[in-house]
């Protein structure tokens, strides 16, 4: 029997939207009357205001974002059969991309169309997040779904994001198949590395690095100096090291980060590198000020600075602030790697904060790299936040007689 869904219509002036491929809707976009009767996360049809079928998806009267399409096709029900093939196919596309790996991202959110919902593989373990109403009452068959299709030993759910709040939706984490033990051990990027499902950041590892990581790791460390700043649990530090540096410095504020960091050196009977439990911006502060300690290789990996729109100015200036005091503190022809997260702010802008800082200080700087997030993090046009990653790797090749100031 088919099911009849309740109908939203989108207002005229978005129709243009909608034509462009765009997959979620504003409250604004939509005509409020027909938000009333909908329950959060209710399945209904998007209608133009002639009231032609468009897409179908997940209506929320409760979020911004108040409708997300899972499909266009009105033939499509949205069932059991529908999340299995939706799931199955997600996971089989990146096998395409990374076979036999054993840590990727599986699903990721609307790039798959399925709004909201992430999926990490760590081995035999599988990390689970959701931040949409809609998904939230599919979760139980979705988790039997990834069950069934995966086999893992071990299922977590990581509903911890504040984001759930915006739709309605209660912070919880737990696991759900297996017996967890942390840290849970994975091979990646050539090393053995313990992460925290339940405690760390996002899943457990910031696996949109991948590639970065991987160019990261052809230079040549052998005797050379490291300072890996906002390093979390110490990979990129750990790379260098196990290639060879003389030394390796990893900072982080979180006890966790750190606590796992060392856990990690020493899982790699990696000696040539030291974690310190910081503030970063003290630490480069300090060096600066002291020029103590050189570095051939600085990365720079913090956390989103920008994360709304209204605090660009302030995000510029921190990026600003953290990639002028690295770059001080490189030797000569050194390299620096600096990422931003944000996306409120583009490539083009990112590069132009470095080359202020190249002008300000009589420096010229050369692009070795261009980096962005790894092939099981897609981007997609119309979801501009899916566009966040930048990551440079830069390299100061002479000074000029003088200073812009």
């Amino acid at each position: 029997m088919k099911y009849t869904y309740s109908k939203v219509k989108l207002r005229n002036k978005y129709l243009e939207k909608f034509q462009k491929g765009y997959l979620n809707y504003y409250k604004s976009e939509l005509k409020e009357e027909d938000l009333k009767e909908i329950e959060p996360g209710q399945i209904c049809n998007l209608v133009d205001e002639n009231g032609n079928f468009l897409a179908r998806g997940i209506c929320n009267p409760l979020s911004k974002i108040s409708f997300r399409v899972l499909t266009f096709n009105e033939n499509e029900e949205i069932n059991r059969d529908f999340f299995y093939k939706k799931l199955k196919r997600a996971i089989e596309s990146r096998g395409l991309i990374y076979p036999d790996n054993e840590v990727l991202r599986l699903i990721y959110g609307e790039i798959d169309m399925l709004p909201g919902l992430i999926v990490d593989k760590y081995g035999n373990c599988i990390v689970v997040r959701n931040t949409t109403a809609g998904i939230e009452k599919w979760m139980s068959t979705i988790l039997d779904l990834l069950d069934k299709i995966i086999r893992p030993e071990v299922i977590i759910l990581r509903n911890d994001s504040k984001v759930r709040e915006l739709e309605g939706l209660k912070l919880y984490k737990e696991v759900v198949k297996g017996k967890y033990n942390s840290p849970h051990i994975v091979n990646y990027q050539n090393l053995r590395i313990g992460i925290d499902c339940l405690r760390g950041r996002k899943t457990g590892l910031f696996l949109d690095h991948r590639e970065n990581q991987r160019i990261f790791s052809n230079f040549n460390f052998r005797n050379r100096d490291v300072l890996d700043a906002y390093c979390y649990i110490g990979l990129w530090g750990l790379i260098a090291s196990k290639k060879g540096a003389k030394s390796v410095i990893g900072i982080d504020s979180d006890d966790l980060a750190i606590e796992l960091a060392k856990f990690n050196a020493k899982l790699n009977n990696l000696t040539n590198i030291e974690f310190i439990k910081g503030n970063v911006d003290n630490y480069l502060n300090e060096n600066v000020a002291s020029r103590d300690k050189l570095f051939d290789f600085i990365v720079l990996d913090p956390p989103a600075f920008i994360k709304r729109k209204r605090y660009l100015k302030k995000g510029i200036k921190g990026y600003y602030f953290i990639n002028d005091k690295a770059i001080k503190l490189l030797k000569d022809y050194g390299i620096l790697v600096t990422s931003s997260c944000s996306s409120f702010i583009n490539e083009f802008e990112f590069e132009k904060i470095l080359n202020q800082i190249g002008l300000k200080n009589g420096l010229l700087l050369k692009i070795l790299y261009r980096g962005f997030s790894s092939l099981d993090h897609p981007h997609l046009w119309q979801l501009n936040e899916t566009n966040y990653l930048k990551t440079l790797f830069i390299q100061v090749i002479c000074k000029k007689k003088y200073k812009i100031n």
